[in-house]
């Protein structure tokens, strides 16, 4: 096929080996004189040239010593005209001024400065009329004047949050996130770079687009591509100097659990995530099986399973009213007859093999072999493991064997919440695509007090979302560079430096 097609969406532009970026331009006009210019990458080691700041929304800070100095904060900027293109300069500007220590904190988030006002007016209303000591508009507003009570917690995403397009909107906006693609695309799963597969060129049926879908469930698909999601979003929160007290992962999260400790390189942890996407995919062969989600407490499931005899297992304990079973199809089916039958509501996984089953036990050596050639060190900080809910043991040897072995073993991430609450943590924040573990918590710690955050959720801008979950991560009083998530563009002059036309015609 002819390498020509349209874009219809934006995508991030991943280079492929030692070839640079190229890109021409043509303006055709209509007097008749047109021009076309070639463009190339810069690769060299001079300080590379600025972007042009263009992102959907920005986030606006307000800190003070109580919640009447920031109502008084607010109300200057909401009182004050907001013209064209000034938004990002009172953005950064908040930022700068901005303290997670103070006593009252409030974040909002707007495209542009008739939505910052409309939005500011409503958090003015809720902090005149007491609301509080918390409050948030979703995903626009976020007030607190709590201190900040305990530490913060990175619990990262597993397979079957994986989606076309994941990571898509950070990539093409930052490039600390696109340099972990830039990296992923030099090291192919078959004969195609992972993310043609994760960004695939736009499609205009639906058919098409449910195959795209249905390749990025393959599971040496999956794993690594949310491996690269996560490496990618973990980037953007080291760059902020966001540092988390413990890590965990849910099934293969782990390992990008294990990366964000210091466990593995960057390079490593990609080769590792691609590795046990195809052992496991080897392993559970043509009839690899399924999962199916069970609204039910995981008693319940185990007699269930138990007393009809069957050959599926209990493979992840999710939350108090959660359980996923893993076993062939066959066994799959028969205990979702019983669960329905007895008013019990099942859901079938978007996964192609029973993980954590007997049936893809056979790629747990293999997998131990694979990770002998590669080099672990202690993690610098806590892991809690999915199988043991206890922290990983410190020996380089110990990690690699608790990791290869997990594959078969049930996840216990019910325990694995409660452990790391029991440590004291009260923020957790999900890295990976989706938002599947930031609900499991909420309903995990259900009353108590705790914050769970996502970074990406399906169907909204990436950049939105993050600008979402470091808001709530700042209002809860943990320290944020955002100076960093700056540094690569330009704002251009700022509008209200400019003198006003001497004659205004409205």
């Amino acid at each position: 096929k002819p390498p020509f097609y349209l874009n219809t969406v934006p995508r991030p532009w991943i280079r492929e080996g030692d070839q640079p970026r190229r890109a021409a331009v043509s303006s055709f006009g209509f007097g008749g004189t047109n021009f076309h210019i070639t463009l190339e990458e810069y690769t060299g080691k001079r300080e590379r040239a600025l972007r042009l700041r263009a992102l959907p929304t920005e986030l606006v800070l307000f800190s003070g010593d109580d919640r009447a100095a920031v109502a008084k904060s607010a109300r200057e900027l909401a009182t004050t005209p907001v013209r064209p293109g000034v938004i990002a300069h009172i953005a950064r500007e908040s930022q700068q001024r901005f303290s997670a220590s103070a006593k009252a904190r409030l974040a909002v988030i707007a495209a542009d400065g008739d939505e910052l006002r409309t939005r500011l007016e409503q958090a003015i209303k809720s902090l005149d009329e007491g609301k509080g000591p918390t409050f948030a508009v979703p995903g626009s507003v976020f007030y607190s004047e709590q201190p900040a009570d305990g530490g913060l917690a990175f619990v990262f995403s597993g397979q079957g949050s994986q989606y076309v397009s994941m990571g898509s909107d950070v990539a093409s906006a930052f490039d600390a996130s696109r340099a972990v693609w830039d990296e992923e695309a030099n090291a192919k799963v078959g004969d195609e770079p992972l993310h043609r597969v994760v960004f695939p060129k736009p499609v205009f049926t639906d058919e098409e687009r449910e195959a795209a879908e249905k390749r990025l469930r393959a599971t040496e698909w999956a794993q690594p591509a949310i491996g690269a999601v996560s490496a990618s979003l973990l980037a953007l929160l080291d760059a902020a100097g966001v540092k988390p007290d413990c890590v965990a992962g849910h099934s293969f999260g782990e390992v990008s659990a294990l990366y964000a400790a210091g466990v593995l390189d960057r390079p490593s942890f990609l080769r590792v995530a691609r590795q046990r996407g195809e052992l496991m995919a080897h392993a559970a062969g043509a009839d690899g099986g399924g999962m199916s989600a069970v609204a039910a407490p995981v008693g319940k499931v185990e007699a269930v399973l138990k007393e009809i005899g069957s050959a599926a297992v209990v493979a992840n304990h999710n939350d108090p009213k959660q359980v996923v079973i893993s076993g062939s199809i066959l066994a799959i089916e028969e205990a979702e007859k019983r669960f329905a039958a007895d008013g019990v509501k099942v859901q079938r996984l978007p996964v192609a093999a029973a993980f954590h089953s007997s049936i893809v036990a056979n790629s747990v050596a293999p997998f131990a072999k694979a990770l002998d050639g590669i080099a672990f060190q202690s993690p610098a900080v806590t892991v809690f493991a999915n199988a043991t809910a206890e922290p990983y043991p410190t020996a380089p040897d110990a990690v690699r064997e608790l990791l290869s072995s997990s594959i078969a073993k049930r996840v216990r991430f019910v325990d694995v919440v409660e452990a790391m609450y029991a440590r004291g943590v009260r923020t957790f924040v999900e890295v990976g695509p989706g938002a599947v573990l930031t609900a499991m918590i909420d309903r995990i710690c259900g009353d108590r007090p705790h914050r769970a955050v996502a970074l990406d959720r399906t169907g909204r801008h990436g950049v939105t979302c993050l600008w979402q979950s470091l808001a709530q991560v700042a209002i809860a009083g943990h320290a944020v560079d955002f100076s960093a998530l700056w540094r690569e563009f330009d704002l251009g002059p700022d509008p209200r430096a400019e003198p006003k036309p001497k004659m205004t015609v409205r």
